[in-house]
């Protein structure tokens, strides 16, 4: 029984570190697609389907009347959502979960240069 109670936190702790690795590798599990003239949504599915886990998304932010082509060979899920969405969607993994969200594109800052005064000039005679 004392065997037991020392074994304990061991298999805890393994099991945690278990359950860890599958989370970090889901964005890097290789997987091979072929969609042609198919809805993101449909591509979607395919992706998660091969990859083995799910995307929650809002059906507002997919756009379901444009038909896309996309191939991806032997690429992690990471670099597949890169290619296949860009910077239009950003995403973020909770488990067995990929969540998809809008991303908000800020509009960059103009820098605004300082205004000349006259103390910056200086003035040198002209002579004709």
């Amino acid at each position: 029984m004392t065997k037991l109670r020392g074994l304990l936190p061991t298999i805890i702790g393994l099991f945690c570190l278990n359950n860890h690795v599958l989370a970090q590798s889901l964005l890097d599990k290789r997987i091979t697609i072929d969609a042609n003239n198919q809805r993101l949504s449909d591509i979607l599915k395919l992706i998660s389907s091969k990859g083995n886990f799910y995307f929650s998304y809002n059906s507002n932010i997919i756009a379901y009347d444009s038909l896309i082509s996309f191939s991806a060979y032997n690429r992690t899920i990471k670099q597949i959502l890169d290619q296949l969405c860009g910077n239009q969607y950003k995403w973020q993994q909770n488990n067995n979960y990929v969540i998809l969200r809008k991303a908000t594109i800020t509009p960059p800052v103009p820098v605004a240069s300082p205004t000349p005064s006259a103390e910056n000039y200086t003035l040198l005679p002209v002579t004709f």
